[in-house]
């Protein structure tokens, strides 16, 4: 993640991820999003919207 986004994600203080369920995530969009949220692990607030 680090390669492609820097620290975008980690420095904000509230990330907002809005319409996960939208469509199903395939393997590659899952692992992006689990790497995304242990980033942000005790670093900010996250919320994430179905």
């Amino acid at each position: 993640m680090r390669r492609c986004w820097g620290n975008e994600f980690e420095n904000k203080a509230t990330l907002i991820v809005d319409e996960v369920g939208y469509t199903p995530l395939d393997p590659i969009a899952a692992n992006l999003l689990f790497h995304v949220v242990s980033a942000r692990y005790e670093r900010g607030s996250m919320v994430i919207n179905q």
